[in-house]
């Protein structure tokens, strides 16, 4: 449960999610990741907290929790059938508990962290300023892309 929590299977996901519906959507979970990675690594430097199992590491918020929610807060923002996620987002909140990883309070606060930041990054893009930075990068990674393809061709 472990590695399928972690931060790098949800951009594996991203990745997935990218090539089945859309690089738009995959470029957005990987960043909704990204920011949801830094605010959850800061906190716990910020908070220090020890896990119950007394790991050497630091246990608020759960950063699986974090972003299993997250990941489903926002996904359920672009489309009902994510809303599976849910469930799954719970049973990690609740695994992580389980295993004396974290403490209650670490996971309550996971998913509510990770709800709001899912639910904040799906109004952020929506905004023209946004949409107009990502459709900047779009074009200029495609044409890095068909750059790249013409140097093919000729070699």
């Amino acid at each position: 449960m472990y590695l399928l929590g972690s931060v790098y299977a949800w951009l594996l996901l991203a990745l997935l999610i990218g090539w089945r519906f859309g690089w738009r959507i995959g470029f957005r979970m990987a960043l909704v990741l990204l920011v949801d990675f830094a605010i959850v690594e800061s906190l716990k430097l910020l908070v220090a907290r020890p896990r119950p199992s007394g790991v050497d590491t630091t246990s608020f918020p759960s950063g699986h929790a974090t972003h299993a929610f997250t990941a489903a807060a926002w996904l359920s923002t672009t489309g009902r059938r994510w809303l599976l996620l849910v469930p799954f987002a719970v049973f990690m909140g609740f695994s992580r508990i389980y295993v004396g990883a974290h403490w209650p309070s670490d996971v309550v606060a996971g998913a509510l962290l990770g709800t709001g930041l899912g639910l904040a990054m799906s109004r952020v893009f929506r905004t023209r300023r946004y949409v107009a930075l990502e459709d900047r990068l779009f074009a200029f990674l495609e044409g890095v892309w068909a750059r790249v393809a013409r140097a093919a061709v000729r070699d």
